[in-house]
């Protein structure tokens, strides 16, 4: 869908939208979610969602980047993370604590949304909801999408 979308000049929040449910149905996730960072990169927030009570789960989604180190290590990592236990795990100490309350979820991955290397959001997806468990395969194909967000957003800008 995607690369015939790309033929007819969609718009950001189409190319957007169409990631977005594509890691919903085709991961198979309870809640999928892009943030937008403000020109200053100081702050993130929430844009759209799907899934499990998307609407509050946008409100819910704003934070003060200089306040999350995982914000941080994204935009200079530039890739895709799995963050297996944001309580307790190895990347604990990136997940702050408002953030770990407003999202409620142990487990969860999140990417970066590039255009020419300068971050414009992220997306950020997980299975709370449900209680089930990610996998390396669910992370590989979230790479996938994320990788083909930045590419379609990037030729997007250079028109």
């Amino acid at each position: 869908d995607l690369s015939g979308m790309l033929d007819s000049k969609p718009n950001l929040n189409l190319i957007l939208e169409t990631i977005l449910e594509g890691i919903q149905r085709g991961i198979g996730m309870d809640r999928t979610l892009f943030a937008v960072c403000d020109a200053d990169k100081k702050s993130i927030k929430g844009k759209f969602a799907l899934g499990h009570n998307s609407e509050m789960f946008v409100k819910m989604f704003q934070f003060d980047m200089a306040q999350q180190l995982l914000f941080r290590k994204l935009i200079e990592e530039q890739k895709p993370l799995w963050i297996k236990d944001s309580q307790s795990g190895e990347h604990a100490e990136w997940v702050g604590k408002q953030m770990r309350g407003a999202l409620a979820s142990e487990a969860f991955l999140i990417g970066p949304i590039l255009i020419q290397q300068k971050p414009i959001g992220i997306i950020y997806c997980d299975r709370q909801p449900s209680g089930r468990q990610l996998d390396a395969d669910s992370f590989d194909s979230f790479r996938h999408f994320c990788q083909q967000a930045n590419v379609s957003i990037s030729l997007l800008a250079g028109r």
